[in-house]
């Protein structure tokens, strides 16, 4: 698919639905986090340093054996803006170019290597803020802060992820109430899907305080 940029305040879960969607559809992903990136790292480095690797897409490339993985960028506008050892932004135009993505030289292996198959999500809080060239590149998605009227659903994919993370425990884990689903949308500041999920977590581990041993 075409670059895609998730446009969203802190928070909405933006992350979250990239990797989601990307587990849905079964294609292997890498998140690459860009808050304070300072160099062109991601477009590979020499073998002549000792820390020489190839660059990020042509490895979750190898690592997956599949052409078209896709890279997730978080916090995309949060790139550095110095050029002193390379620029991610930069780097990330070449790659999510459809012509030069086809040949893109990669610096440890010193041949080009077609990435033209990979596939870029990016998540950002504001846009404008994304150099022109590079928003250029990207078509942007509005990612709404969720209202009160999504606690109930979002609530019980809070729950099923908990179960999740607890293993064979989480079978444990009973749905919430109706009322206490009522009470969370009542103490919720809408907007951060963070907060809404700290509350869940304050929710269960006080069931498990008081749960019967």
């Amino acid at each position: 698919f075409p670059p895609t940029c998730l446009s969203g305040p802190p928070g909405c879960a933006k992350t979250t639905l990239s990797v989601d969607f990307c587990r849905r559809i079964a294609i292997p992903k890498i998140v690459y986090s860009a808050g304070g990136v300072s160099d062109g790292a991601i477009g590979g480095t020499s073998r002549m340093y000792s820390s020489g690797r190839g660059c990020v897409p042509l490895q979750i490339v190898a690592q997956a054996s599949v052409a078209n993985p896709v890279i997730i960028v978080d916090e995309g506008e949060k790139i550095a803006t110095g050029r002193h050892n390379g620029n991610a932004g930069d780097v990330m135009l070449t790659m999510t170019e459809p012509t030069s993505s086809r040949a893109f030289f990669d610096p440890y292996l010193e041949c080009p290597v077609d990435l033209s198959a990979v596939s870029w999500l990016m998540t950002v809080n504001d846009p404008d803020l994304l150099s022109p060239p590079l928003r250029d590149r990207f078509r942007i998605i509005d990612v709404p802060a969720p209202g009160p009227e999504h606690v109930p659903v979002i609530v019980r994919g809070i729950v099923d992820d908990i179960r999740a993370s607890r293993g064979s425990l989480g079978a444990f884990v009973e749905d919430l109430a109706p009322d206490e689903v009522d009470l969370l949308a009542e103490g919720w500041k809408p907007g951060s899907m963070r907060s809404l999920r700290r509350s869940v977590e304050i929710l269960l581990s006080g069931r498990d305080r008081l749960a019967t041993r």
